[in-house]
């Protein structure tokens, strides 16, 4: 009898502590405060990735232009340059939530990406830039998981792209716009 009541109580122990460890995985992530954070306790990935929706905006305006009949290169130009301004903002915030190891070098890839693909004047080098510059965007919307937005690939050209959900736009190839997939 006393070895059942054991049993109970041990059971009840346990139980407890996996709905407090449960509730504790829905509470917002806190860090204590370490050399170099602005955050005092506060997961600031938040922050961050409000940044980034600004920088997702100028990104989606290149991809549009890319995937249009008749690609502006210098409406091209203009929208990196922009992008590249504003990763300027997102350098300057110091990252200390979950994400804080993966979003340390987004900011400075994407302005080294933006800034090649200003200074492109042919349409192939700035598909080629694109390429690069989307890698770290496609990161971000991976682990941010912002809402009306997928990570697309192209087997055939090896590369990645973010669009808004909804029919493919690759934007590598002007004669396979419907080719890559979701990932």
């Amino acid at each position: 009898m006393l070895v059942k009541i054991n049993k109970i109580i041990v059971l009840a122990v346990v139980s407890s502590a996996s709905v407090a460890l449960a509730d504790m995985e829905k509470m917002p992530h806190k860090h204590h405060k370490s050399a170099g954070d602005t955050g005092v306790g506060v997961d600031t990935s938040k922050t961050f990735d409000t940044g980034m929706q600004a920088v997702l905006t100028e990104y989606l305006q290149i991809h549009q232009e890319l995937m249009s009949v008749t690609p502006d290169l210098n409406k091209i130009k203009s929208l990196s340059k922009k992008l590249a301004e504003l990763t300027k903002k997102l350098g300057t915030l110091s990252v200390n939530g979950k994400h804080a190891d993966h979003y340390k070098d987004i900011p400075a890839n994407l302005k080294t990406h933006a800034d090649m693909m200003s200074k492109h004047t042919e349409l192939q080098e700035v598909r080629n830039s694109f390429k690069k510059l989307s890698q770290p965007v496609a990161m971000w919307v991976g682990m941010a998981k912002p809402s009306g937005y997928a990570v697309m690939y192209c087997p055939m050209v090896k590369a990645s792209w973010v669009q808004k959900e909804g029919d493919t736009q690759n934007p590598y190839d002007s004669k396979m716009p419907r080719c890559g997939s979701r990932v």
